[in-house]
């Protein structure tokens, strides 16, 4: 979809004002729900316990989604020449970044970094002269600082037997991702990322059991149950695990090792073709925002699983699809 719309010069404009548009409308829901002015509460585990979902399930669904829209965001706002759409830009950027916060989801929060480290660098080295994109990129800056303090001590998460998780102790609280703090207790903030590990380490193990062929696709669920069974009988570890919460170690458990490297194989392609179209033309930080998505994405996919998300995963193929075919309508002309 996304190389058949590629065709169409408008098409990575208009596609990504729609991106925005809907995430800040999904954005607002989320602030909504964070100022407990929710007209339709929704009866899911994690918004009893405080934690923000706006129209999702799960709040790293959610902050996953608005961290790769994001980048898009401040790719426009870079290369915008009116003042008018630059104010309305602005407020965009505020609310998605805000909802990010919110969400309290640290891999979106990295996710979102390393999304928007990438554009403001593209933008910068395409763009002369450089100085109104490092301007405005030190606005941005300036704005999310502001913001980001004055939440610090607003509670997103409530938990049960500790004390509840202000967004403050909650971005700090990142450097556990590099030595987490076991715990076993799954009200415990802290319980995804020592799960997480445990989920690894047992995937791992599926993997050198069948490096070959794997378990097939859709699989890994009922491999995952089979090898905690036969592993840890009496362990008291929730046993329903329906992906890796790594989309490269998802992969090789179910397609195996040459499944991976086909994918990883792909992806490369796609990337190194996209980076030299982009790095060989003078084009507006706008498709740096775009390559910012897809890198965000993927980034996040190291500790989740966003492509296997029905929204999140459609827009990463979009997205990607529409930088592919750009490039390669680039090489055709250039022919």
């Amino acid at each position: 979809m996304g190389i058949v719309l590629s065709n169409r010069l408008q098409s990575l404009q208009t596609i990504s004002r729609i991106f925005i548009f809907c995430a800040n409308l999904l954005a607002l829901y989320g602030l909504i729900q964070f100022f407990d002015f929710d007209f339709l509460p929704a009866e899911i585990i994690f918004q009893k316990a405080g934690r923000i979902i706006s129209t999702f399930e799960n709040p790293n669904y959610f902050g996953n989604f608005l961290a790769c829209i994001l980048p898009i965001g401040i790719g426009l706002f870079l290369s915008c020449k009116t003042n008018k759409h630059l104010l309305y830009l602005m407020v965009c950027n505020a609310l998605l970044y805000l909802g990010i916060l919110v969400s309290g989801s640290r891999g979106a929060w990295w996710a979102a970094l390393f999304g928007i480290s990438l554009t403001i660098f593209g933008s910068t080295w395409q763009t002369q002269p450089k100085i109104p994109i490092l301007k405005r990129s030190l606005f941005l800056s300036i704005i999310y600082t502001v913001i980001t303090l004055s939440f610090s001590n607003q509670v997103i998460i409530k938990q049960t037997g500790h004390e509840d998780v202000a967004i403050g102790e909650r971005l700090l609280s990142s450097r556990h991702i590099l030595k987490p703090v076991e715990t076993d207790q799954p009200g415990y903030s802290e319980y995804a990322l020592s799960h997480r590990r445990w989920i690894w380490h047992n995937t791992l193990h599926l993997i050198q059991k069948r490096p070959v062929l794997g378990y097939g696709l859709g699989q890994f669920k009922t491999a995952f149950s089979t090898h905690h069974q036969q592993t840890e009988p009496n362990s008291s570890k929730y046993e329903t695990v329906a992906f890796a919460h790594n989309e490269g170690l998802h992969i090789a458990a179910e397609t195996g090792l040459p499944g991976l490297l086909g994918f990883l194989g792909l992806l490369a392609s796609i990337l190194i073709q996209i980076v030299r179209f982009l790095r060989n033309n003078s084009y507006p930080p706008h498709r740096w925002g775009l390559l910012g998505l897809v890198c965000a994405m993927l980034f996040d996919s190291q500790i989740s699983y966003p492509l296997h998300l029905p929204l999140n995963g459609l827009i990463f193929w979009i997205t990607l699809g529409l930088l592919l075919g750009q490039a390669q309508q680039k090489i055709k002309n250039a022919v």
